[in-house]
C-alpha cells in the first residue's frame, strides 16, 4: 500500500493567515496613500500667484474666481471691463484649474473672488480690500487653505482631523 507523503491543499488556518496578512498590508497602503489635497492646494496657490503676475504684466485687473458649475477655479482678465465685478463674472478666461484633476478634492466656501490690480495689490470681486482672504479646499476630513493678503503674500495650510 502506497500512502501519499504530501498533502493535497491548504488548510483553512493557512488560508485565514494569508488573508489576514494581505488585509493588514492593504490597510497600511491605504493609510499611507498620499492625499491629493497637498498637490491641489499647491496648484491653487500657483494659480493665485499667476493671477497677480498676469495683472501686473497685462496692466489690467485679473480675477481668481470659482466656477462652481464647472468645478474649477479660473483666472479672468478685464478685456475692457469697466467694473471689478465685470472682470469676475464676464472676463475672458486666461487659465483654469479643474478640481476633477485631483481625486475627491472639493472647493470650500469662497465668498467673493480675488481681483489682482495692475499695482499688484488685491481686492475682492465686490470691491472690498483683501485682508487674509482664504480659499478652502477639502478632501474627506482634511482641509487645505490658500491664504492671500492684500499686499500679495500667499501661503498654504493643510490640516488633518
Amino acid at each position: 500500500m502506497n500512502q501519499s507523503a504530501g498533502r493535497a491543499g491548504l488548510s483553512l488556518l493557512e488560508i485565514v493567515i494569508v488573508l489576514a496578512v494581505l488585509a493588514v498590508l492593504a490597510g497600511l497602503v491605504a493609510w499611507q496613500w498620499p492625499s491629493p489635497l497637498g498637490p491641489a492646494t499647491g496648484a491653487l496657490r500657483n494659480l493665485v500667484s499667476q493671477g497677480r503676475l498676469e495683472a501686473v504684466v497685462r496692466n489690467e485687473p485679473v480675477a481668481v474666481v470659482l466656477d462652481a458649475a464647472l468645478g474649477e477655479y479660473q483666472l479672468r482678465h478685464a478685456a475692457g471691463a469697466s467694473a471689478l465685478a465685470d472682470v469676475c463674472m464676464e472676463g475672458p478666461v486666461l487659465a483654469r484649474l479643474p478640481l476633477s484633476d485631483f481625486r475627491g478634492v472639493r472647493p470650500g466656501p469662497f465668498r467673493a473672488g480675488i481681483v489682482w490690480l495692475p499695482t499688484g495689490y488685491g481686492r475682492t470681486c465686490t470691491g472690498g480690500a483683501v485682508f487674509n482672504s482664504t480659499i478652502q479646499l477639502s478632501h474627506g476630513a482634511q482641509h487645505g487653505r490658500v491664504i492671500v493678503s492684500r499686499a500679495g503674500r500667499i501661503r498654504t495650510e493643510l490640516s488633518s482631523p
